[in-house]
């Protein structure tokens, strides 16, 4: 039987599978290091409270609506752009009885119709929100309440929310991160006990329907309080004036409480530095080397909880700018001509990328590039150390740099040092023992001998 000849579509196929081969081989590094560029990038959680008051449930399920509010909200204040990572998330608590543990799903992530966790991607925002609005009510909604127990009612805790979706959105692989956490809540805003955790619990607590034990409510209450210290010691939360209401309807007391998007800006609470950071007070002194001068950076002992991923170093001369930089938390050995800082005109600048091993997010990666910190990167004159001579004398010029010497200068002066000085005491040696040979030996003069009888 004779063989077929692949068909076009075949053909067209096995094209599209090796040019996806390639995009993967070259696009996902790029993706993976993507918050180690020079623009910072930033990670979006759309974080939605799935319990609001009666009139604006409605507008949470409708995929028509709020998908493309969102949508429009993250384009009309530039909070998403290129390389940017954007997450989905939803909140609120089941009253019913789990032991005190309600919290560890009080905040979900969900997945969209094919299965994928809606976390730490990067999409074209209309492609997006038009893919998932097919499964919207299953996303903002169902698949939240379907990994709590079913049998009470729900409150939202709009004290607490942002404390535990920090550490939901964290990214669940070491090689991805971003330089900006920005979280979107979505919500009606009501705090059932003034903004206070204690009062928002006792509230949410006493609805007629919640099965919580004392103990459980208890529990409850100290994890929320810990967590509160543990997020409050480490980050500071901004909320921005970019907030919008997107539905009016419910009042309380006589108070309105609007369906709006509220934005978080999440910050580190320290102010970082190179100095703090990477102990590094100041740039070390130019070392003399073969054909030049090294500058050398060790590989920094970081302070606890922070990783270095990057150095930068600039170095500005008059003969132009280079740029260096090393990933993984190596240092950088670089070598400068002898011409590029004869003059002492050579400056430098180093900068930092580190990421910030809070034991919570652990995603958030600090760049010297972002105004906010600024203190990761550091500028100086460049000096050149004190350069050891032979006898404190002489210098070791390049003529005298043969190739079987080593490039360390100081090595270099050592072994001339020695060799030197081993010639020295050689001439020495042949000097005394000339004098020495000269002196004891005795030569008799034939003519001033004479004979008597």
């Amino acid at each position: 039987m004779e063989k077929s000849l692949p068909s076009d579509v075949n053909i067209q196929n096995l094209a599209r599978n090796l040019l996806l081969l390639i995009a993967m081989i070259f696009v996902v590094p790029f993706q993976a290091f993507g918050q180690l560029e020079h623009h910072p990038n930033r990670h979006v959680v759309v974080l939605i409270d799935i319990d609001p008051v009666g009139p604006y449930q409605s507008f949470l399920g409708d995929a028509s609506s709020l998908p493309a509010t969102i949508k429009r909200f993250l384009s009309k204040h530039k909070l998403y752009n290129e390389g940017d990572y954007l997450t989905i998330a939803n909140y609120s608590m089941n009253l019913a009885e789990t032991g005190g543990n309600n919290l560890q799903t009080f905040v979900t992530i969900p997945k969209d119709g094919r299965g994928e966790t809606l976390a730490w991607q990067q999409p074209d925002l209309d492609r997006f929100f038009q893919g998932i609005s097919s499964t919207w009510e299953s996303i903002s909604r169902g698949q939240h309440i379907a990994k709590q127990p079913a049998g009470a009612s729900r409150g939202s805790l709009n004290s607490i929310h942002l404390f535990y979706a920090i550490e939901a959105a964290k990214a669940t692989k070491d090689s991805i991160g971003a330089n900006r956490l920005t979280i979107l809540t979505i919500s009606d805003d009501l705090h059932q006990g003034n903004d206070n955790i204690y009062g928002d619990m006792r509230a949410v607590f006493n609805i007629p329907s919640s099965q919580l034990s004392q103990a459980s409510q208890k529990k409850i209450e100290k994890d929320a309080n810990d967590r509160s210290a543990a997020v409050k010691s480490k980050f500071t939360l901004i909320t921005m004036p970019k907030s919008e209401i997107i539905a009016t309807g419910y009042r309380s007391n006589g108070v309105e409480y609007p369906y709006q998007i509220a934005v978080t800006d999440v910050k580190v609470a320290r102010e970082p530095s190179i100095q703090s950071l990477l102990h590094l007070p100041a740039l070390p002194e130019l070392q003399r080397a073969r054909g030049g001068y090294h500058l050398s950076i060790a590989s920094p002992e970081m302070a606890e909880g922070y990783e270095l991923e990057k150095l930068e170093l600039m170095v500005e001369t008059e003969n132009g700018t280079s740029t260096y930089e090393s990933k993984g938390g190596e240092g950088l050995d670089v070598m400068l001509s002898r011409n590029d800082v004869v003059n002492g005109n050579a400056h430098a600048t180093l900068k930092a990328w580190v990421r910030y091993n809070d034991g919570l997010y652990n995603s958030l990666i600090l760049n010297p590039y972002d105004e906010d910190y600024k203190g990761l990167q550091i500028e100086q004159g460049l000096r050149i150390g004190d350069e050891p001579k032979i006898y404190g004398a002489l210098s070791v010029s390049d003529g005298w740099w043969f190739p079987f010497l080593p490039d360390n200068y100081y090595t270099t002066v050592t072994i001339y040092t020695v060799v030197i000085t081993i010639i020295i005491l050689i001439i020495l040696v042949c000097i005394t023992l000339y004098v020495l040979n000269k002196i004891s030996t005795y030569t008799p003069d034939s003519q001033k001998i004479t004979l008597r009888p």
